[in-house]
């Protein structure tokens, strides 16, 4: 076969996982086959590696990746050029590594093990995806099932990663059955493999859908999505006095004498308010007018705000020096709630968008940080939650996921672990436009109430708001760029599921015998270059 016609096989792999992907082509059984022409094609490369040259490997490797990463999330670019562009190529180059550590571990310890070895590099990196500062977990392969919910209520077990496996598991067998064919062998050890594969996984999520119903102590909340435009409106044209009085109308419109808790969306006060000066602040004080007015309703709000550090403070990595003086501060994303104790909580975003809210590794990519990053005039990276903690309310302990933190299972479950039986959702999608973005967000939030089994109550500033229940249904939602408030009802769950309890523990498993399989092929090629030269 030709070079060009492997390159073709190639990209085609990557053209099957973006339409398997939700919102993009949304055909979700691809996924099972999006592995197999890449198996093929790294089979005769090996056959015929020596008449092949470095960069091809990574000409046959690197594209359908690059191709999967830009079809899915080419909307990152009406955001930030420079994220669309970095996340675009890296996740494609970290995914093609993980193919070459497939190829060099096939070479050196036959292709059996280097299944296993793939299964182990990949979920061991995607876990790893989900921890290190260039983190983009968007595209975890368990993620594709976010708008088939119904197929995988089995994450309350596993989380993402345990569709990660399933999706490798399948393809690889898919792959032996398509060369059991070729090659005339006896296919049904594959055959039944394969039924197994997926009557089991499909059997039980049957099993837990219908024996799942939204459980715990029934509480209304209201959700508030102001569709202020933040290209012109959120941080311009509107006073935050004036966005605020807009979402608390909208709020009492809706309120009944069962409403406890309303959510107001990410950065709903956008301008930056001094933490040491919070209840000071004129938006802050319009929030504190509504509690007075109706004193069993707590509120949960986004807003931006900043912390003085005080001489002889310890400094954060994020700290910067005031531009005219001295002294430091940090800039925050912050999440606020605030009852009728008047006395608010705070919690700051602690999962940052790499090379928009912060520059991962500063000392490495640091000099990028004044192209990277656009904070509406605030010059350097935001400063991030170092002891996160659920809100503590008079009956309640409540999680506030924080946008792209939303994308984080792992994350999110030390929240349930500290008791957190009600979960959050407050966001700003209307950064993408009318794109796949917005969408792809909402679905992911799914995957977090059948990992957690906690139902969730989203806030979109623009975007979709919406309730979701703890089989990862949407039971309400607005409409794209819409002014709306919706009415809902949330259950206070205090169960632990597995998952929560464990986390990703797939990948942190994996992430070790990852590490044990790589010593094992090194000191294998080590040994079998020693016998050469010997």
């Amino acid at each position: 076969m030709s070079n060009f016609l492997l390159f073709l096989l190639s990209a085609f792999s990557g053209v099957l996982f973006a339409l398997s992907w939700p919102e993009i082509g949304g055909l979700t059984p691809l996924i099972f086959f999006a592995f197999v022409p890449l198996f093929y094609v790294e089979s005769l490369f090996t056959e015929k590696e020596k008449n092949y040259k470095w960069y091809h490997f990574w000409l046959f490797f690197y594209t359908p990746f690059l191709v999967f990463n830009a079809l899915t999330t080419w909307w990152i670019y009406l955001a930030s050029f420079f994220g669309m562009v970095s996340a675009v190529l890296c996740n494609a180059l970290f995914s093609a590594i993980l193919f070459w550590l497939f190829h060099k571990t096939k070479v050196s310890l036959g292709k059996r093990r280097a299944y296993i070895g793939l299964i182990f590099y990949w979920l061991g990196f995607e876990y790893l995806h989900m921890q290190w500062q260039l983190s983009w977990p968007w595209l975890t392969l368990g993620n594709v099932f976010s708008n088939t919910t119904s197929w995988v209520q089995w994450y309350e077990l596993t989380g993402v990663l345990g569709g990660s496996l399933w999706i490798l598991l399948v393809n690889i067998v898919v792959y032996e059955i398509v060369i059991g064919f070729i090659k005339k062998k006896n296919n049904l050890f594959r055959f039944v493999s394969l039924v197994a594969l997926f009557f089991v996984p499909f059997s039980l999520s049957y099993y837990l859908y219908i024996h799942n119903e939204d459980t715990g102590t029934p509480i209304e909340v209201i959700v508030v999505q102001p569709n202020i435009d933040p290209y012109f409106d959120k941080f311009g044209n509107l006073t935050s006095e004036e966005q605020v009085q807009i979402m608390l109308q909208q709020a009492e419109a809706k309120i009944t004498p069962q409403t406890k808790y309303i959510a107001f969306p990410e950065t709903a006060i956008p301008n930056g308010i001094w933490e040491h000066e919070l209840m000071e602040d004129p938006s802050v004080q319009a929030f504190v007018s509504f509690i007075k007015k109706y004193p069993e309703i707590t509120l949960i709000t986004g807003l931006s705000t900043f912390k003085h550090y005080l001489p002889g403070e310890e400094l954060s990595e994020t700290a910067r020096k005031f531009r005219n003086g001295d002294g430091y501060y940090d800039a925050y994303n912050t999440a606020m709630m605030l009852d009728s104790s008047l006395q608010p909580q705070l919690y700051r975003k602690s999962k940052l968008v790499p090379g928009v809210e912060k520059m991962p590794y500063p000392a490495i990519f640091g000099f990028l940080e004044k192209f990277a990053i656009d904070l509406g005039g605030i010059a350097g990276s935001l400063g991030s939650e170092k002891n996160p903690k659920p809100f503590k309310a008079k009956a309640n302990s409540i999680t506030t996921a924080i946008c792209y933190e939303s994308v984080y299972g792992d994350f999110l479950s030390q929240f349930i672990r500290q008791g957190s039986d009600l979960l959050f959702v407050i966001t700003n999608d209307g950064w993408w436009g009318n794109t796949p973005g917005y969408r792809q967000h909402l679905h992911l939030s799914r995957l977090r109430a059948i990992e957690f089994r906690r139902n969730i109550a989203r806030s979109a500033n623009t975007g979709i708001s919406a309730f979701i229940d703890q089989r990862g249904n949407i039971t309400q939602q607005t409409q794209w760029w819409v002014e709306d408030a919706l009415t809902g009802i949330i259950y206070a769950n205090n169960e632990i599921t597995f998952y929560a309890k464990y986390g990703d523990y797939l990948g942190r498993i994996c992430g070790w015998l990852s590490f044990l399989m790589l010593s094992y092929v090194v000191a294998k090629t080590l040994n079998k270059t020693q016998q050469r030269l010997g």
